[in-house]
């Protein structure tokens, strides 16, 4: 996430101003990967986005069944880091996509082993990757006014869509694209087919999250108060707007219902007032982002702690009751089950 960078970047520069004649005493890697070797068993990856400017981002790879965890396993299967800052994680078949932002690159990864297939470079400063058909995918940026188009034969960067400004993520339904525009509170909407514009749906808040349901986006995010909605759009139209009655750091969906994570809780949402149904206060110290896992109905919390330390992420049940805790690399915040 683009917070962490600057804050991780400004608080490694002011450790380092208090030494005098020593070497960096932080973290600069993270540490050599478990000897235990990768399986196919039921497991969940851990995208650490590392610290600014250090490229040590890693991947752990956490077992639910055995309540175990490979750090580091990028390195341990490829013999070289990741890079700066892991932003995303997604999978499309046998590959494992893998957004890697200040090194402008996705690695492409086997998703049995993690060794690496290829990788996409030429990027700007990637944060998500969707892809439209097996020939093309489309990926958001930080900073520039455009969204890239990969070549998924080729490996490589085939073109832009000019957009305003800082895109983020990306959802495909009902044969169109919807393309978050945080910069202009906005949805782009492409065509899926000819990837041409189709419109441009004006938001009253930042478009930080997207999900379907049934048939329908809700976009999720917070305006220039703070204060945190959800609009649900059918087609290219808002149908309404409600706000939500926590203001979270991390947003997923489960079913019809959201799951958040806030500075103290975590919490399940009804599904059409958006309101507080469950909640539970958790053990992180700051909590990062959330994860729904659909298949086992476990919630996973990233927790980043002071940026510069491990981090740890916690498991629970659909009840909320912590099942797991586990140490991972720095700034854990992308997570995905992989299958």
């Amino acid at each position: 996430m683009i917070r962490s960078g600057f804050i991780a970047c400004f608080l490694l520069v002011l450790l380092s101003a208090c030494q005098k004649d020593s070497a960096w005493f932080g973290p600069v890697y993270p540490p050599d990967s478990n000897s235990v070797e990768l399986t196919t068993d039921s497991r969940i990856l851990i995208g650490c986005e590392g610290n600014f400017q250090l490229s040590n981002a890693s991947v752990s790879v956490y077992y639910p069944d055995s309540n175990s965890v490979v750090n580091n396993a990028f390195f341990g299967a490829n013999d070289k880091r990741m890079g700066d800052v892991v932003q995303s994680i997604t999978q499309h078949g046998d590959s494992i996509y893998v957004v890697v932002n200040n090194s402008g690159v996705i690695r492409v990864l086997d998703a049995e082993t993690l060794v690496e297939r290829s990788v996409i470079d030429g990027l700007y400063s990637p944060r998500y990757m969707h892809k439209v058909n097996n020939q093309v995918a489309l990926v958001s940026n930080y900073g520039v006014s455009y969204v890239q188009k990969v070549d998924l034969t080729a490996m490589s960067v085939m073109g832009e869509i000019p957009c305003k400004g800082w895109t983020e993520q990306m959802i495909g339904l009902n044969g169109q694209v919807y393309i978050a525009e945080l910069d202009s509170h906005s949805l782009m909407v492409l065509d899926s087919h000819s990837l041409a514009l189709n419109t441009r749906i004006e938001l009253a808040h930042k478009p930080q999250y997207l999900f379907a349901k049934q048939g329908e986006l809700l976009a999720v995010g917070a305006d220039e108060d703070g204060k945190w909605y959800v609009s649900e759009i059918s087609g290219v139209d808002v149908q309404s707007l409600t706000p939500i009655s926590v203001s979270p750091l991390g947003v997923d969906m489960v079913g019809e219902e959201f799951v958040v994570v806030t500075q103290s809780h975590i919490a399940v949402l009804e599904s059409s007032t958006y309101t507080e149904v469950q909640s539970q206060v958790h053990q992180a110290e700051l909590p990062y982002s959330i994860y729904a896992d659909e298949l086992a109905g476990d919630y996973y919390v990233c927790d980043a702690h002071d940026y510069v330390s491990n981090g740890t992420v916690y498991r629970y049940s659909v009840d909320l009751q912590k099942v797991d805790e586990f140490t991972v690399g720095f700034i854990p915040q992308a997570v995905l089950r992989a299958y």
